[in-house]
Protein backbone atom coordinates (compact mmCIF):
# COMPACT_ATOMS: atom_id res chain seq x y z
CA UNK A 1 0.00 0.00 0.00
CA UNK A 2 2.67 2.11 0.99
CA UNK A 3 4.29 1.88 -2.83
CA UNK A 4 0.98 2.64 -4.05
CA UNK A 5 0.94 6.39 -2.78
CA UNK A 6 4.39 6.61 -4.50
CA UNK A 7 3.10 5.63 -7.69
CA UNK A 8 0.10 7.75 -7.48
CA UNK A 9 2.39 10.81 -6.48
CA UNK A 10 4.63 10.08 -9.07
CA UNK A 11 2.12 9.42 -11.71
CA UNK A 12 0.45 13.36 -10.44
CA UNK A 13 4.39 14.57 -11.04
CA UNK A 14 4.77 13.46 -14.18
CA UNK A 15 1.17 14.86 -15.76
CA UNK A 16 1.67 18.11 -13.97
CA UNK A 17 5.28 18.58 -15.98
CA UNK A 18 3.87 16.97 -18.72
CA UNK A 19 1.14 19.81 -18.89
CA UNK A 20 3.23 22.57 -17.76
CA UNK A 21 5.77 22.03 -21.12
CA UNK A 22 3.01 21.02 -23.55
CA UNK A 23 1.09 23.83 -22.30
CA UNK A 24 3.17 26.21 -24.37
CA UNK A 25 2.57 24.69 -27.83
CA UNK A 26 -1.50 24.84 -27.44
CA UNK A 27 -1.85 28.31 -26.45
CA UNK A 28 -0.68 30.05 -29.58
CA UNK A 29 0.05 33.73 -29.44
CA UNK A 30 -0.57 36.33 -32.07
CA UNK A 31 3.04 36.53 -33.67
CA UNK A 32 2.11 39.44 -36.50
CA UNK A 33 2.43 38.01 -39.93
CA UNK A 34 2.59 38.92 -43.67
CA UNK A 35 -0.27 40.43 -46.12
CA UNK A 36 1.54 39.92 -49.40
CA UNK A 37 0.15 42.44 -52.77
CA UNK A 38 0.89 40.27 -55.88
CA UNK A 39 0.57 42.21 -59.36
CA UNK A 40 2.21 39.63 -61.43
CA UNK A 41 -1.36 38.05 -63.38
CA UNK A 42 -3.81 39.59 -64.94
CA UNK A 43 -5.82 40.76 -61.71
CA UNK A 44 -3.75 41.55 -58.38
CA UNK A 45 -4.32 39.04 -56.12
CA UNK A 46 -3.54 39.17 -52.03
CA UNK A 47 -2.30 36.31 -49.62
CA UNK A 48 -2.03 36.36 -45.86
CA UNK A 49 -0.43 34.59 -42.80
CA UNK A 50 -1.87 36.75 -40.07
CA UNK A 51 -5.20 34.49 -40.22
CA UNK A 52 -7.28 38.25 -39.42
CA UNK A 53 -7.44 39.24 -43.30
CA UNK A 54 -10.44 39.43 -45.46
CA UNK A 55 -10.77 41.43 -48.71
CA UNK A 56 -11.04 41.43 -52.43
CA UNK A 57 -9.72 42.11 -55.74
CA UNK A 58 -11.31 42.98 -58.87
CA UNK A 59 -9.63 44.94 -61.59
CA UNK A 60 -6.63 46.71 -60.88
CA UNK A 61 -7.59 46.79 -57.02
CA UNK A 62 -7.35 44.99 -54.41
CA UNK A 63 -9.43 46.18 -50.65
CA UNK A 64 -7.75 44.39 -47.70
CA UNK A 65 -9.16 44.55 -44.36
CA UNK A 66 -6.45 43.59 -41.59
CA UNK A 67 -8.25 42.81 -37.85
CA UNK A 68 -6.16 43.85 -34.96
CA UNK A 69 -4.85 40.93 -32.67
CA UNK A 70 -7.03 40.44 -29.87
CA UNK A 71 -6.75 42.34 -26.97
CA UNK A 72 -4.32 44.91 -29.52
CA UNK A 73 -5.34 48.40 -31.13
CA UNK A 74 -3.82 50.03 -33.66
CA UNK A 75 -0.44 52.22 -33.18
CA UNK A 76 1.17 53.03 -36.32
CA UNK A 77 1.90 52.27 -39.76
CA UNK A 78 5.65 52.91 -41.63
CA UNK A 79 4.66 52.09 -45.32
CA UNK A 80 6.05 52.56 -48.97
CA UNK A 81 3.40 54.31 -50.81
CA UNK A 82 4.72 54.35 -54.63
CA UNK A 83 6.30 52.12 -56.80
CA UNK A 84 7.94 53.13 -59.83
CA UNK A 85 8.73 51.36 -63.07
CA UNK A 86 12.83 50.85 -63.18
CA UNK A 87 14.28 53.82 -64.67
CA UNK A 88 11.91 55.96 -64.91
CA UNK A 89 9.19 58.26 -63.04
CA UNK A 90 6.68 56.10 -64.21
CA UNK A 91 4.27 54.99 -61.35
CA UNK A 92 3.58 50.91 -61.63
CA UNK A 93 1.17 50.48 -58.19
CA UNK A 94 0.05 52.58 -55.19
CA UNK A 95 -0.86 51.32 -51.58
CA UNK A 96 -2.67 54.35 -50.04
CA UNK A 97 -2.32 56.13 -52.93
CA UNK A 98 -4.59 59.28 -52.21
CA UNK A 99 -1.74 60.60 -49.82
CA UNK A 100 0.14 61.66 -52.89
CA UNK A 101 -3.08 62.44 -55.29
CA UNK A 102 -3.00 58.64 -57.55
CA UNK A 103 -5.91 56.28 -56.97
CA UNK A 104 -6.24 53.98 -53.62
CA UNK A 105 -7.69 55.19 -49.63
CA UNK A 106 -6.47 53.64 -46.63
CA UNK A 107 -8.23 54.05 -42.93
CA UNK A 108 -6.64 53.32 -40.06
CA UNK A 109 -8.89 52.87 -37.03
CA UNK A 110 -8.04 51.15 -33.40
CA UNK A 111 -9.66 47.68 -34.09
CA UNK A 112 -8.75 47.36 -38.15
CA UNK A 113 -6.71 48.67 -41.09
CA UNK A 114 -8.16 48.94 -44.49
CA UNK A 115 -5.69 48.94 -47.07
CA UNK A 116 -5.99 49.52 -50.99
CA UNK A 117 -3.64 48.29 -53.62
CA UNK A 118 -3.85 49.71 -57.12
CA UNK A 119 -1.94 47.93 -59.36
CA UNK A 120 -1.65 50.04 -62.62
CA UNK A 121 0.17 52.87 -63.58
CA UNK A 122 -1.10 55.98 -62.36
CA UNK A 123 0.59 58.98 -64.08
CA UNK A 124 4.05 59.75 -63.05
CA UNK A 125 5.57 60.62 -59.57
CA UNK A 126 9.21 62.39 -58.38
CA UNK A 127 12.16 59.92 -58.58
CA UNK A 128 13.32 58.25 -55.13
CA UNK A 129 10.59 56.35 -54.32
CA UNK A 130 10.62 52.31 -54.09
CA UNK A 131 11.48 51.21 -58.15
CA UNK A 132 10.02 47.53 -59.28
CA UNK A 133 12.26 44.99 -59.98
CA UNK A 134 9.58 41.54 -60.53
CA UNK A 135 10.13 40.26 -56.70
CA UNK A 136 8.54 40.75 -53.53
CA UNK A 137 9.35 44.01 -51.48
CA UNK A 138 9.24 45.48 -48.05
CA UNK A 139 5.99 47.54 -48.06
CA UNK A 140 6.29 48.34 -44.47
CA UNK A 141 4.63 47.53 -41.50
CA UNK A 142 1.75 47.76 -39.25
CA UNK A 143 1.98 47.96 -35.60
CA UNK A 144 -0.36 47.09 -32.92
CA UNK A 145 -0.23 47.18 -29.10
CA UNK A 146 -1.90 46.36 -26.19
CA UNK A 147 -2.38 47.92 -22.88
CA UNK A 148 1.54 46.25 -21.30
CA UNK A 149 3.00 47.95 -24.13
CA UNK A 150 3.77 45.09 -25.55
CA UNK A 151 3.82 45.14 -29.46
CA UNK A 152 2.58 42.71 -33.04
CA UNK A 153 3.85 43.80 -36.11
CA UNK A 154 2.15 43.15 -39.20
CA UNK A 155 4.55 42.98 -42.59
CA UNK A 156 3.46 44.43 -45.42
CA UNK A 157 4.75 42.90 -49.01
CA UNK A 158 4.16 44.32 -52.71
CA UNK A 159 5.52 42.04 -56.01
CA UNK A 160 4.96 43.92 -58.75
CA UNK A 161 5.19 42.00 -62.98
CA UNK A 162 7.74 44.55 -64.25
CA UNK A 163 7.26 44.80 -68.28
CA UNK A 164 10.70 42.98 -69.95
CA UNK A 165 10.86 42.18 -73.99
CA UNK A 166 8.33 39.89 -74.92
CA UNK A 167 9.40 36.00 -74.06
CA UNK A 168 8.98 33.89 -77.22
CA UNK A 169 5.53 31.38 -76.98
CA UNK A 170 6.01 27.96 -76.05
CA UNK A 171 5.27 26.91 -79.60
CA UNK A 172 7.71 29.00 -80.98
CA UNK A 173 10.39 26.98 -78.41
CA UNK A 174 9.18 23.57 -79.70
CA UNK A 175 9.92 24.57 -83.09
CA UNK A 176 13.32 26.21 -82.11
CA UNK A 177 13.84 22.94 -80.47
CA UNK A 178 12.61 20.73 -83.39
CA UNK A 179 15.12 22.90 -85.59
CA UNK A 180 18.19 22.59 -83.25
CA UNK A 181 17.85 18.72 -82.69
CA UNK A 182 17.90 18.01 -86.69
CA UNK A 183 20.85 20.43 -86.87
CA UNK A 184 22.19 18.35 -84.18
CA UNK A 185 21.46 14.44 -86.28
CA UNK A 186 22.89 16.23 -89.23
CA UNK A 187 26.16 17.52 -88.30
CA UNK A 188 26.34 13.74 -85.95
CA UNK A 189 25.81 11.92 -89.65
CA UNK A 190 28.15 14.49 -91.94
CA UNK A 191 31.25 13.67 -89.26
CA UNK A 192 30.16 9.88 -89.87
CA UNK A 193 30.78 9.62 -93.39
CA UNK A 194 33.84 11.65 -93.38
CA UNK A 195 35.37 9.12 -91.17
Amino acid sequence: MHHSNYFTVFVKGITFITVLFLTPLVTRADIGGTVSFLDGTANPTFTDTTGRTTGSCAGDSCTVNILAPQGYTWSGALLVDVWLNPNTTNVKDVLCGDIYGFAGHCTFTSNMVTLQFIAEGQGSFAAGMQLQNGILQEAGNIFWMNSAKQQITDSLKVESGVIFAAAPEPSSLAVLGVLFTAGLVMTRRRNRKSV
